[in-house]
């Protein structure tokens, strides 16, 4: 079509709607119809409507989720992502730990955990009779985590400079004080 000057009409705008996608947690590559959109979360982002849009959600250490959502008016998305769990070994010289993260025991080495996948942990090796050991893990797929104890110090290690001297006010009949030369006062 053309105006009465020869000129085209304009084309009228086309239809957006505005898509809003979160997920938990939050980082997650967001791709619509074969095109990436973003990361969670996106908020009112203008996308052309649709009868099934394919939207696909990534992320490191969760399971992918691909959705098919009707974007025929403003849509509102939320997605609980689910951790995908992976097989660490956990080992220590000596064997015999037992190994915990924030005061919950996990195991006694060497065993398999099972832990969720891109998660990054501080593991405490503890055994008696040896020093025990932190550690820090980021989970991933064929993860190994050894430590090496060391032994303690027993009991009679080397004593602090302290206890090997008596205090000089300490007085007892098997170690009476040393008597110096008399010194002269006044008035005798």
């Amino acid at each position: 079509m053309e105006t009465p000057t020869g000129a085209p009409l304009p084309t009228a705008p086309k239809p957006r709607i505005a898509l809003t996608v979160v997920t938990d947690p939050p980082g997650a590559a967001a791709v619509l119809d074969g095109r990436p959109i973003g990361q969670t979360p996106i908020l009112s982002l203008p996308v052309p409507p649709s009868e099934k849009a394919v939207l696909e959600l990534s992320r490191r250490g969760v399971r992918g989720r691909i959705e098919t959502i009707a974007l025929t008016k403003d849509l509102e998305v939320t997605y609980k992502l689910v951790a995908t769990s992976v097989v660490v070994i956990v080992d220590s010289r000596p064997p015999g730990a037992t190994v915990s993260e924030g005061g919950e025991t996990l195991g006694v080495t060497p065993f398999e955990w099972h832990a969720p996948s891109g998660q990054t942990a501080s593991l405490k090796f503890a055994k008696k009779g040896y020093r025990s050991v932190e550690q820090s893990v980021t989970v991933q797929e064929g993860a190994e985590l050894s430590a090496v104890l060391k032994k303690a110090r027993s009991g009679g290690g080397r004593r602090k400079r302290a206890d090997r001297f008596r205090p000089s006010s300490s007085v007892d009949a098997a170690h009476p004080p040393k008597k110096g030369p008399k010194i002269p006062t006044f008035g005798d």
